[in-house]
């Protein structure tokens, strides 16, 4: 297994508790990443057939967030691949996302006030890719919640990817 390190910053505030691991309970990237002690065991595919197991914790505050991300493969990636996945979890992760006018606005107003000091720098983050958001639609069609959820689970189970890495097993969304 090979590895490499890579760190973030966020533009403020941004807080990764609350963007990876969302207090309803949705995943970040796939249904069963491991969140343990502000660290998060994930995974993604950078191409059709380079998946890439992702460990990721806080290493700033709120207002100074920074993120430090290892990266695991099978193989080793090129200079150009690396530059890649660091942009494709930024994105994931919604660290350019510019949302202190929306908090100026919020905080004018008496219900919104509230999300604000709930959920302060938590970031609505994007689908892992086309593939899980279609999956997701489909599964969630006519189906009770529980259902969907055991749906989603078996095509993980038989279309996903396996990443073991740091003594963690997540299975990609397989996209």
């Amino acid at each position: 297994m090979q590895s490499f390190t890579f760190e973030l910053e966020c533009l403020l505030p941004y807080s990764f508790e609350l963007t990876v691991h969302k207090p309803a309970g949705w995943s970040w990237l796939t249904r069963n990443e491991v969140y343990e002690n502000g660290t998060i065991w994930s995974g993604i595919r950078l191409t059709l057939d380079t998946a890439v197991g992702l460990k990721l914790r806080s290493v700033g505050t709120v207002d100074k967030p920074r993120v430090r991300c290892e990266a695991f493969t099978r193989r080793e990636l090129s200079t150009e691949e690396k530059s890649e996945l660091q942009r494709v979890v930024r994105k994931k992760l919604s660290a350019d996302e510019d949302i202190r006018e929306f908090y100026s606005t919020a905080r004018k107003d008496p219900v919104l006030r509230e999300v604000v000091n709930d959920l302060y720098g938590m970031r609505d983050t994007p689908m892992a890719d086309v593939f899980a958001a279609a999956i997701l639609a489909i599964t969630l069609q006519m189906a009770p919640w529980k259902r969907s959820m055991q749906m989603m689970n078996s095509l993980l189970e038989i279309y996903g990817e396996k990443i073991a890495f740091d003594n963690k097993a997540i299975t990609d969304s397989g996209g």
